[in-house]
Parts: C-alpha cells; structure tokens; sequence
C-alpha cells in the first residue's frame, strides 16, 4: 500500500472517530465551501481533505484550506499540511516548514487510539526530513514552530475574550 493511500485510511480512521466529524452531517460541496469561507475551521479542514483527492483534486486549493484551517488550530489539518510542504505538492517544497508541522501534531495532537497511527506518519515523515536538513534549517523549524505556538496562543486568548 503506497503512503498517500495509508495516510488516507489513517486520516478517515481519525476523521470518524472525532466526534467534531461524527456531529457534522454530510455536506455537497458547495455548502461545505460556503461554510469554510465563512471561516469554519472545521469545513477549512474537511474541503482542504476533500480537494487533495478524487475527481474534483486540486492541490493548491486542498494546500489553502488546509493551511486556513491549520492557523485556526484544526489540528486534524496539520500532518496533511506538512505533508504538502515536504512534497511540494500545491505548495513549493519547504522542509524546515513540513519538519514544523510535522512536529506539532506530534507534540499536540491529542494523545488518543484514533490518532496514534497518524502521529506514527508525522514522526516518520519529520525523521525523513530531519535527514535532508541541515542543523541550521532544524534549528529554523524549531524556531518557527516556537513563534507559531505564541502567536496561535495570543490569537486563542483574544478569541475567547471575545
């Protein structure tokens, strides 16, 4: 079984155990953008997924909602989202960007049996890239991941002030 198809059967295995998932009903495609444009991280998520495969594939709109979803602190968009970076698929190839991603679903994702295999992908797919790096670019990816988590923190603490 090639990666992309593991990853898949990983994510839906993820995606029908989140409850988040399970509570939101099917959706045509045109509600489901609607909803993301509306700022829906949850549809960010799922339209990003469902626009990196099958007939209506589009991975430079798969990459941008997953990226929007992604800094609305869906986690579920994080692996896919490093996974683009890593390929370069819808987006240029960016290793210290993909090693970034990759690292914070390790770190944050919930700690749960429907993402274990997931977070094997993610630790694999961070170890494959930390072997194309330099210490420099390793020590840039960690950086980046470190202003990320502050801002995504100051951005969490204003949205609830709200």
């Amino acid at each position: 079984m090639n990666r992309a198809i593991q990853l898949a059967v990983a994510v839906a295995a993820a995606l029908a155990a989140s409850p988040a998932w399970a509570a939101t009903p099917p959706r045509d495609l045109a509600e489901l953008r609607a909803a993301a444009e509306r700022g829906d991280r949850d549809a960010e998520y799922k339209l990003g997924m469902v626009l990196g495969d099958g007939p209506q594939a589009d991975p430079k709109a798969a990459f941008y909602w997953l990226r929007r979803a992604a800094e609305h602190g869906e986690v579920g968009a994080w692996l896919p989202l490093g996974m683009a970076y890593g390929s370069g698929n819808g987006v240029s190839l960016d290793r210290i960007e993909a090693y970034k991603w990759f690292d914070l679903y390790d770190r944050l994702a919930p700690k749960t049996a429907a993402f274990a295999e997931p977070r094997g992908y993610a630790v694999e797919d961070r170890a494959a890239m930390t072997r194309r790096m330099t210490p420099a670019q390793v020590a840039e990816a960690r950086a980046r991941e470190e202003a990320w988590l502050r801002e995504w923190d100051v951005r969490a603490a204003a949205a609830n002030k709200r």
